[in-house]
């Protein structure tokens, strides 16, 4: 198999340990890691999109209903949980930030990787740094959700807008 069909976790001796003994690959709660910067941004890139759409809007029911939304992104606690891979085995940054005395670059096969996440109701998403990339994402989530909803004349489905597929980090 070539190297691209694989992808790399950088890990410290003691975590592969785990990952050979456990035959368990761990993801952590994004809202307990040391930078949770992309989630914040995330998030502002929706309030932001939400924003436009409200500035837009030609009726008085549709801002409100946007502005109801876009309040309703400061009370969501996401249950997102992530684990760092790299297409890479040999990246001087996954290094420095995962294995900054020493380490190895596990290589999984992703294939495998997906399926198996599958298999656990997850998904393997790539992490997109692009900024436009991002915002474009994010508003086509929102926009798949909400612009029905925002025109239509009842006030029902408030609560089936907010899921994990509205936020991307």
């Amino acid at each position: 198999m070539s190297r691209d069909q694989y992808l790399y976790h950088y890990t410290r001796p003691e975590g592969l340990k785990g990952i050979v003994e456990r035959k368990t690959l761990w993801a952590t709660d994004i809202r307990y890691l040391n930078d949770t910067q992309e989630l914040i941004e995330g998030f502002e890139l929706a309030k932001e999109h939400l924003r436009q759409k409200k500035e837009r809007a030609t009726r008085k029911n549709q801002k409100s209903r946007l502005e109801w939304l876009s309040a309703q992104l400061e009370l969501i606690k996401p249950s997102t949980f992530v684990s760092s891979f790299s297409t890479q085995d040999d990246q001087l940054s996954q290094w420095r930030a995962y294995c900054p005395t020493g380490g190895f670059a596990v290589g999984f096969r992703k294939d495998l990787l997906k399926q198996k996440a599958k298999s656990q109701g997850f998904e393997l998403k790539q992490c997109i740094y692009d900024k436009e990339k991002q915002s474009k994402l994010v508003g086509r989530a929102i926009d798949s959700k909400v612009d029905s909803w925002v025109r239509s004349p009842g006030c029902t489905g408030y609560f089936g807008l907010i899921g994990a597929d509205i936020y991307i980090v």
